[in-house]
């Protein structure tokens, strides 16, 4: 319950410092958390993943009708969204690389591909179908 709010209040704080770095002025941080909400609603209610558009028109939009310049709105509303979209897929992307070459995932992450994964797969299902746990279609009893 309240990490939504303190999403919510985070983002709103990016949006303001987004703002603020290129020189608005007002009271930035209601401002930016008005502007994310509503982009964040209706940016969800988007058939578009992510609400890309939508999202970036209601924050301009907010914050222009909150007395933002629209120049400065539209400059501060697509810094916010790489800040906070665009990016962290590129950063996680080389996090989880570190982890993997450093062999510190999490405890109980185990990643399989390729061979190992379908070898793994293929003794789990011979040994419930042994036990009867499993019916393929061709061992199904008449029954079922």
């Amino acid at each position: 319950f309240g990490g939504n709010i303190g999403s919510q209040l985070l983002y709103g704080a990016v949006m303001a410092g987004c703002l603020h770095a290129y020189g608005a002025s007002g009271d930035l941080l209601l401002l930016g958390v008005v502007a994310n909400t509503a982009a964040s609603l209706l940016g969800g209610l988007s058939p578009v993943p992510g609400g890309v558009g939508l999202w970036e028109g209601t924050a301009v939009a907010v914050l222009t009708a909150g007395g933002v310049d629209p120049t400065t709105a539209t400059v501060a509303v697509l810094t916010h969204r790489m800040l906070t979209y665009y990016l962290p897929p590129l950063y996680g992307y080389f996090g989880f690389g570190w982890l993997k070459k450093h062999d510190t995932l999490i405890a109980g992450l185990i990643v399989e591909t390729g061979a190992d994964a379908r070898r793994r797969q293929r003794s789990h299902f011979a040994a419930d179908v042994a036990h009867g746990r499993v019916f393929p279609s061709v061992l199904r009893p008449a029954a079922y």
